[in-house]
């Protein structure tokens, strides 16, 4: 081993400027666009193995880990965007393929059970009576009170606020609900459910749950 090579490997160096986290980030920079983030995981842990005698070899392996970690969060994120987006497409498919009806003659007023109460708090994009036949399928699954307020997590109420302005053509959502529900930092909420995995369940839950009975 020359000189130079014995001073890279026991001279204090920054991460960023390591032999070691060097080689490991390309390794796992390369496995992460040909294999995703296990695979990446597996090759540095066993490049870590094998650079053990660099005296920063454990600050390195610490810093492409996080990396990773950050890499797989943005991963589910994008991924439960995309989903997102799918049911989305979905709701406006569904959407369009009632405009038809609209344009058949009046059909009767709605029901009582249909109509807001005359107290009611809801602003009157949410009092329509399409509106209304949803906010009534909400209450039969528990997820808002007969005040119409969330009986659900932070997540899951900005996931149904979602939901209810693609069925009704809300444009600004977040600040309807968050007066609506005395709430704020929806948006951030919403945010933060597209990264837990159990919201593709409850979105796959509302899909069902909102779309039955509104076709008529």
């Amino acid at each position: 081993m020359t000189q130079q090579d014995e001073q890279s490997r026991t001279s204090p160096m920054s991460t960023g400027g390591s032999i070691a986290y060097q080689v490991m980030n390309e390794a796992a920079t390369f496995y992460l666009q040909n294999g995703g983030v296990a695979a990446a995981r597996e090759h540095v842990d066993r490049l870590a193995n094998e650079l053990k005698f660099y005296p920063d070899n454990t600050e390195a392996y610490r810093t492409v880990m996080a990396q990773l970690s950050e890499a797989e969060r943005q991963e589910r994120h994008m991924a439960a965007e995309q989903r997102q987006q799918e049911q989305r497409n979905v709701m406006m498919a569904v959407m369009s393929a009632m405009q038809p009806q609209q344009q058949q003659p009046p059909q009767p007023e709605p029901t009582a059970s249909s109509e807001p109460p005359a107290s009611s708090p809801l602003p009157a994009e949410l009092a329509t009576p399409r509106a209304m036949r949803l906010w009534e399928l909400a209450q039969a699954a528990g997820y808002v009170d007969e005040d119409y307020q969330p009986l659900l997590s932070r997540t899951q109420s900005a996931l149904l606020a979602d939901w209810l302005s693609v069925l009704t053509g809300i444009q600004n959502k977040w600040k309807t609900f968050e007066e609506l529900w005395n709430r704020r930092n929806m948006r951030s909420d919403y945010n933060l459910a597209l990264t837990q995995r159990q919201s593709l369940d409850f979105q796959d839950e509302l899909k069902k749950t909102l779309t039955v009975g509104t076709h008529a």
